[in-house]
């Protein structure tokens, strides 16, 4: 695993919970998973193979504290 992604994990303690419409409950593959760090902040894209929308928890710690959602459903996600 590269450094940056290491750095990602760790310190931001991400967690991706991809939501898709009902009608479509089927399991979603994700690929493509970039990050790039900045000084105070990390960009993720990642590709899914499916139209989907996403929630993400993010933050310092297991607590998270802030989350970020966006309902187009789409397969490029930034």
């Amino acid at each position: 695993m590269k450094d940056i992604q290491k750095w990602a994990i760790t310190n931001l303690m991400l967690l991706f919970i991809i939501l898709l419409p009902v009608h479509t409950a089927w399991a979603v593959s994700i690929t493509g998973v970039s990050v790039t760090k900045g000084s105070d902040s990390a960009n993720i894209a990642f590709t899914t193979d499916k139209p989907s929308s996403i929630y993400l928890r993010y933050g310092p710690t297991q607590k998270y504290g802030k989350s970020l959602t966006d309902s187009a459903l789409t397969t490029n996600h930034l």
